[in-house]
């Protein structure tokens, strides 16, 4: 498996598998799955974005959250989401997914 062109047992940080032996070693895997990571920040993949929405939706939510992050002398990530999902609500981005899961505490 390979993150980011690393062999996962030579990422940093990463531990090698037991083999039957008790030896330390990275085994080949039996299943090795793969995945594209889509970069959806503002300006990028707009052909994505156009054709699924809900993830532009997603994009904007993020930009929001960034934005009263970065204007909160705190860095309170709890209050800038907290913002975020209220400008979203009210300018109806995302707006049912996140009223329907809303913690009101």
């Amino acid at each position: 498996m390979r993150v980011r062109g690393t062999e996962v047992g030579r990422c940093p940080g990463s531990r090698g598998l037991l083999d039957a032996d008790g030896e330390t070693g990275v085994k080949k895997p039996e299943l090795e799955p793969t995945c594209t990571v889509y970069n959806i920040n503002p300006g990028k993949n707009r052909k994505l974005l156009s054709e699924c929405p809900v993830l532009g939706q997603y994009m904007l939510f993020v930009g929001h959250m960034r934005e009263y992050l970065g204007k909160d002398s705190e860095k309170d990530l709890g209050k800038a989401i907290d913002k975020a999902i209220e400008r979203c609500i009210r300018e109806d981005v995302l707006r049912e997914f996140l009223m329907r899961r809303r913690w009101h505490g």
